[in-house]
């Protein structure tokens, strides 16, 4: 406050000296004494009205100048009025303007020394300082840069700025200079010795991201970025949101909203049964659903864990409690059916599947009762209780699969084409290749392998796979729901596929590594199963455009239901006494494109020693065997009707 009163009026007196060419006149230095203490007194409580003293000046940022000036500018306007109501007495114009812009700069610059001194201090004591490089010199890296100056515990030192704004070009941010464009990248980390880079741009494009991440990735810096705007809530970037570029940023698209309107119709106010809701997919599915206030979700799958995880997501996110976790198999025909009984859902998406490939090598019979008998019996109990649409969440490996887990997801997609038609219930299935970070996927492995010293393992240098974030494949996924008539398979627009050996070179490189010097890359071969690329259209389907680019329609596929079901099944009658050969002829007789490639383990759980059969002759010993044994005998009909 005594720094203030001796602001304020230096400032008066260095107005009067600047107005008048002469020595001030006597009648001025009269009014200006006889109103010193007035003038100090009301100008404190204003500054007290206005919060002056309550900030910690260390932390100086441009609304607290404008409050000076605001305040500065009440006192003085408060001072004038009250002279001239009390004396009559009156100051030229041009002092009181003058006395006004000095008080405002002496006040801010008392802070902003107090400003300069902590920071200064703070950085020559700082242990270690890593050098920053921020690309993009907009709002989102000046905020990054200030909180790097600002808070003690992250010792860094931004040695610049990259942006391809020509008007930036020299510029100082914070004293920070932006040093050219940004493909002067390499150039500028090798001059300025940069340690880190950071992308600022949270509206970056996802072509951009990858251009910018390619660039950086030749540097041998460490590759960061902040969150994307939608991540953003109240426009600030904090220092402790900077996190390393995932293969997401670069592999993912440009989020598409699809038809949210169309979506809110369909969901708001209904029941929502999603099966396998603690999986990738189904956890996903569940988050985007509440957001559309459906009446009621169904959290059902037979993993406790998964389970208690999304439950007690959603139960910190939401206030309104609109979910009930449910832990059941969707084999069980007669539980199940009690739950569609209690429930009454409106839509079921049917994202419950074992889907990791060679696991479902060693595990065929495991594969065919959860992924073709749980889907008809989900689709059969759908019918029955009327449920208005069914969505089935599919996958590129059901195209000429070459494993079981393909062949038995073919064989669920024809279950739900067949019921078309067949009741008022609106069947379809959406079907899409590899989601980033999914359970089972490569890519958690990769970084783990990463995080241990390596060896990052790839199974053939020329695989490739298709890929999309979950989110994504989520929203598509809720969009197809809504063009559905009945019977459609829809199949997601991937993108250009990716060779997975690219994917655990750029992984090592955004770790800030070096492929074979730091982390080695091993050839492990092909997994049983698996093929060197996938597809995603069967030869009998067509592919048809619909009203959203990424989102395609196939030619809807006509089975006969009753065989079909019998079929099933014998499959899962097959499968229950475990005759794997019988299994695999079964599936080659329902999937034509069915071609398993490699050896097979067999043999029942309990055994010591799991033998390692050819396919070709372990499926002519089942065919072999169906010969010779009489048909299968029927399940009673209260286990199936639908």
């Amino acid at each position: 406050m005594l720094a203030d009163m001796a602001a304020i009026n230096v400032s008066f007196i260095l107005a009067l000296f600047l107005r008048f060419d002469t020595p001030v006149p006597a009648q001025w230095m009269e009014m200006y004494i006889f109103s010193f203490w007035g003038y100090s007194l009301l100008s404190l409580v204003i500054f007290c009205y206005c919060e002056f003293y309550e900030h910690d000046w260390r932390y100086m940022t441009n609304r607290n100048i404008i409050r000076f000036g605001g305040g500065v500018l009440l006192g003085a306007s408060g001072y004038i009025v009250a002279l001239y109501f009390i004396r009559q007495w009156t100051f030229p114009r041009t002092v009181i303007l003058m006395q006004i812009i000095l008080a405002t700069a002496f006040v801010s610059g008392i802070r902003l020394s107090i400003h300069i001194i902590y920071f200064w201090r703070k950085k020559s004591f700082a242990k270690e300082t890593q050098r920053i490089l921020i690309i993009g010199a907009g709002d989102a890296g000046e905020s990054l840069v200030r909180d790097m100056l600002r808070k003690e515990e992250f010792p860094y030192n931004p040695v610049g700025f990259l942006d391809d704004d020509p008007k930036k070009m020299g510029m100082l941010i914070h004293r920070v200079p932006v040093l050219g464009k940004i493909s002067n990248v390499e150039t500028v980390v090798r001059q300025k010795r940069v340690e880190v880079i950071i992308i600022a741009i949270p509206s970056v494009k996802s072509d951009q991201m990858r251009k910018i991440v390619t660039q950086c990735e030749m540097t041998g810096a460490q590759v960061k970025k902040v969150p994307s705007l939608f991540d953003i809530l109240d426009g600030r970037v904090s220092i402790d949101a900077i996190k390393n570029v995932e293969p997401e940023d670069i592999l993912g698209r440009d989020l598409n909203l699809g038809d949210r309107e169309g979506i809110a119709q369909y969901l708001a106010g209904k029941v929502v049964l999603v099966t396998g809701a603690g999986g990738s997919i189904g956890s996903e599915l569940c988050r985007q659903i509440v957001e559309y206030n459906p009446r009621q979700i169904i959290l059902l799958d037979s993993s406790e864990h998964s389970v208690y995880t999304i439950d007690a997501e959603l139960r910190g996110n939401n206030k309104r409690k609109r979910h009930v976790p449910v832990l059941a198999n969707v084999q069980s025909q007669r539980t199940m059916d009690g739950i569609f009984g209690h429930f009454k859902p409106d839509i079921v998406f049917h994202a419950a599947a074992y889907k990791h490939v060679p696991l479902m090598e060693k595990n065929i019979a495991a594969a065919v009762k959860n992924n073709a008998w749980g889907t008809l019996n989900i689709a059969a109990l759908a019918a029955k209780h009327n449920v208005g649409r069914f969505v089935m969440i599919s996958t590129d490996k059901a195209v000429n699969p070459t494993n079981v887990m393909g062949a038995s997801k073919r064989v669920a997609e024809m279950v739900v084409q067949s019921m078309t038609g067949k009741c008022e219930t609106i069947f379809s299935a959406v079907r899409f290749g590899n989601v980033l970070d999914s359970s089972g996927s490569v890519l958690p492995l990769f970084k783990k392998q990463i995080a241990d010293g390596g060896p990052v393992t790839v199974t053939h240098p020329e695989v490739v796979r298709y890929f999309m974030t979950i989110p994504e494949a989520v929203q598509l996924v809720l969009t197809a729901a809504t063009m559905a008539k009945g019977g459609e398979i829809y199949i997601l627009e991937m993108g250009e596929p990716v060779k997975v050996l690219d994917m655990a070179r750029s992984l090592i490189k955004l770790s800030g590594l070096e492929p074979e010097k730091d982390i080695k890359i091993e050839f492990i071969g092909l997994r049983p199963g698996e093929k060197l690329y996938e597809e995603l259209l069967t030869n009998e389907e067509g592919l048809r455009k619909t009203t959203n680019e990424k989102i395609y329609i196939g030619k809807p596929g006509r089975f006969d239901q009753e065989e079909l079901f019998d079929d099933v099944e014998e499959l899962w009658q097959l499968a229950d006494a475990r005759e794997i050969g019988e299994i695999l002829a079964k599936l080659r007789e329902l999937v034509p494109g069915f071609q398993p490639n490699r050896s097979i383990n067999v043999g029942t759980v309990d055994d010591p020693a799991i033998k390692i059969l050819e396919v070709r002759d372990l499926m002519e010993r089942g065919i072999n065997a169906r010969a010779s044994k009489p048909p299968f005998p029927k399940v009673p009909a209260s286990e199936l009707s639908l």
